[in-house]
């Protein structure tokens, strides 16, 4: 009953041409009368509108109730961001306002994370052959970075951590002639919060002391 409401408001206050418009782009009919809504008020593109309604119902109706008819388009647009930047990373680890880190457990939620990119890890057999060897993913979110910087793949293996844009190009880290601090590796990683970056090397510390045990535990069985 609600949709036929929405639907039939929103033709007789906006027009049957937008509605139409509207649902062709793909909105669903109980959101017709609020976007018509944004749109006359705040001259949003039809498409834009689509896409953060889209957006609304993956990360917001998923998880929260919201009555958007009872919305601003400001409250709406500030809701939507809140409620994203809480559930655009996967298996979220720690957040603040500028940085997110998330776990990495298989090729779907490298797939889920909403930009294109290169990753060879979006592909469960990759995934799995990297996984064997020993690598734990993480990914990075930082929203006031630009490309392709906003995410990056974090990998930990044997002690290292390695960072991998958008473009799947790892950021190396230049031991060569003490030119560390300089590297593309220290340079990304400054513009991550210390929180971030102490949880990646202490896991990357556990990796090396695991190592070292082993290693030990090898030694004594050969003496």
């Amino acid at each position: 009953m609600i949709l036929f409401e929405n639907y039939n408001t929103a033709r007789q206050k906006y027009g049957i041409e937008m509605v139409n418009h509207l649902s062709k782009l793909g909105l669903p009919p109980q959101y017709l009368l609020s976007a018509c809504r944004f749109i006359h008020e705040h001259n949003v593109p039809l498409q834009r509108m689509v896409i953060q309604f889209k957006d609304w119902i993956k990360y917001v109706i998923k998880f929260e109730r919201y009555d958007v008819n009872k919305l601003s388009y400001d409250d709406f647009l500030k809701i939507l961001s809140q409620e994203k930047s809480k559930h655009i990373v996967p298996n979220l680890i720690w957040q603040n306002e500028t940085a997110s880190l998330g776990k990495l457990n298989n090729a779907k939620d490298v797939q889920s994370i909403p930009i294109k990119n290169q990753w060879c890890i979006k592909s469960q057999r990759w995934f799995n052959d990297y996984t064997s060897k020993g690598y734990v993913f993480f990914v990075i979110y930082l929203p006031n970075e630009p490309l392709p910087f906003t995410f990056v793949v974090a990998a930990i293996c044997d002690g290292d951590v390695e960072y991998y844009d958008t473009q799947d190009y790892e950021q190396f880290e230049d031991l060569r002639g003490g030119n560390e601090n300089n590297s593309d590796h220290e340079l990304y990683q400054r513009k991550l919060p210390q929180e971030i970056v102490s949880y990646l090397y202490d896991i990357a510390a556990q990796q090396t002391e695991q190592k070292e045990a082993n290693i030990e535990t090898e030694n004594k069985q050969w003496q």
